[in-house]
């Protein structure tokens, strides 16, 4: 009875949270289960102060199963990715204008090296994995898609700086 009553929030819930491209063969149903499965399994050791707190706790649960979700396919995704930016095969493209773009390129990779995690994850979201501010917002505990905008704006900013002096 629990586990139905709890079900029928919890899935509506943490429907869309996990972006496509992060769910390979697992969708929405299946990380509620689990959550919900090691949150029962823990069922007489959790202590609960107030009357939502299992509530709290699952959604907790699905939101740390999320995290792991898109760690893993972000480790993916770089397992895939080359090492060196990749070059355009436009033969009638000027000598210059390549090695222009791997300095920038350069100055970009060693400019992210030199800001915090949170900005890194933000401009690299954003940027080259394409996050919409409500994403960035659920994977920073950010209060709102608003306030991921903002920091980004202000990573984005550091970014340029660092680029510049670079």
């Amino acid at each position: 009875m629990l586990f139905e009553r709890s079900r029928s929030w919890l899935r509506p819930w943490a429907r869309g949270r996990l972006p496509p491209w992060a769910r390979g063969e697992i969708d929405t149903s299946d990380l509620v289960q689990d959550a919900m499965h090691h949150t029962f399994a823990r069922l007489p050791f959790l202590e609960s102060n107030h009357v939502g707190a299992l509530r709290v706790y699952l959604q907790h649960a699905v939101e740390n199963r999320i995290r792991d979700r898109l760690r893993r396919a972000m480790r993916r995704l770089n397992l895939i990715a080359p090492d060196e930016p990749v070059v355009a095969s436009d033969g009638a493209a000027p000598q210059h204008r390549q090695l222009i773009d791997d300095q920038a390129w350069r100055r970009y990779v060693e400019s992210l090296g030199r800001l915090t995690d949170r900005e890194r994850r933000l401009i690299v979201g954003r940027a080259e994995l394409g996050y919409s501010y409500r994403q960035l917002a659920f994977i920073e505990r950010l209060p709102s898609a608003e306030a991921a905008r903002k920091a980004l704006g202000r990573a984005l900013r550091k970014l340029i700086d660092l680029m510049s002096n670079a």
